[in-house]
């Protein structure tokens, strides 16, 4: 829920703040896009993990997984949230969207993938999109993986480029 700003002195005009309400919400009621993903499963080793999560925060990325590992039966919920944990801990982004996975055709994690448009919580929106996409796949850094895309002559290597810098 987005917040209220706090008044100082002069009680505040509740005609104004009505107005910023309705302008936080349908800001935070966009779509937020990422050029970023990296695909994880929750098997990967928690140090690991951890690493992906604080890379891909200081990227600006976004770490999706398949599903809850444990599922939300009862007795799984718990399980499930604790395997989350160790990303949680890092405040990146996280999506669970089987979908995802599927339209990008990753078979293997991780999977470090940048996308010359923004991807959004429903995935690519146009064919353009589809095309602009590089990915590495393997037990590497995020670095190494942008590094390895900035070698191209495209947006791809562009937006690698630039998000490599946020690395170092």
């Amino acid at each position: 829920m987005p917040e209220v700003p706090a008044y100082r002195g002069a009680p505040p005009d509740p005609q104004l703040l009505a107005n910023q309400y309705k302008e936080a919400l349908k800001q935070a009621s966009k779509e937020q896009t990422y050029n970023i993903m990296v695909f994880a499963s929750l098997s990967i080793p928690e140090e690991a993990l951890r690493r992906i999560g604080r890379d891909v925060k200081r990227a600006g990325g976004v770490v999706v997984v398949r599903g809850l590992k444990y599922g939300l039966q009862p007795g799984g919920w718990k399980r499930s949230l604790d395997a989350l944990k160790p990303l949680a801990e890092t405040g990146v982004d996280l999506q669970i969207n089987p979908n995802l996975f599927q339209q990008f055709g990753v078979r293997q994690v991780p999977t470090f993938v940048v996308s010359g448009e923004g991807v959004g919580d429903k995935g690519c929106s146009n064919a353009e999109c589809a095309a602009s996409v590089g990915s590495v796949v393997g037990d590497v850094t995020l670095e190494y993986a942008l590094d390895v895309l900035a070698d191209r002559n495209d947006v791809v290597g562009r937006i690698a480029r630039q998000k490599a810098g946020l690395l170092r």
